[in-house]
């Protein structure tokens, strides 16, 4: 198998932009749909979504965190404000809070699939811990 090491930015870039999209073309053919403004859940689940699925297909052995958080963090930016969902959310405070979940979230995952269970029992893991930390931040969210 070849080294991937950004798969997870890979993966981030097709997730968000996904959303992105759909996001947007609910604004041009359904405008009376209420759709989600960006907050720190939404941030959240973006990033876990990825991290999730890299955890299935198979997680790199060694992370270049720099890179990763780096690009994480622009894709988590550049995507929502190409796509016109900013909102009333000033762009400075969008890339702050982005690298502020982005890297939380990454390092907090990666370090609880290091200590999950892996094997033919266990395949349910990396989708439950993702939900657990989504859980976790809509409740952070709550109590702000």
């Amino acid at each position: 198998m070849k080294k991937q090491t950004y798969l997870l930015n890979i993966l981030l870039a097709i997730f968000v932009g996904g959303i992105c999209l759909t996001m947007l073309l609910f604004d041009v053919l359904a405008p009376y749909v209420v759709v989600p403004h960006l907050s720190i859940p939404l941030l959240v689940l973006m990033t876990v979504v990825p991290l999730a699925v890299e955890n299935y297909v198979g997680a790199p052995q060694k992370r270049e965190w720099a890179g990763t958080l780096i690009m994480g963090t622009l894709t988590l930016t550049v995507l929502p404000i190409c796509a016109g969902q900013l909102g009333d959310v000033s762009i400075l405070r969008l890339f702050v809070c982005s690298a502020a979940v982005f890297c939380l979230t990454t390092v907090l995952y990666t370090s609880m699939s290091k200590r999950m269970a892996g094997g033919a029992k266990a395949k349910a893991a990396p989708a439950v811990n993702a939900l657990l930390l989504y859980l976790a931040a809509q409740f952070f969210q709550g109590i702000m």
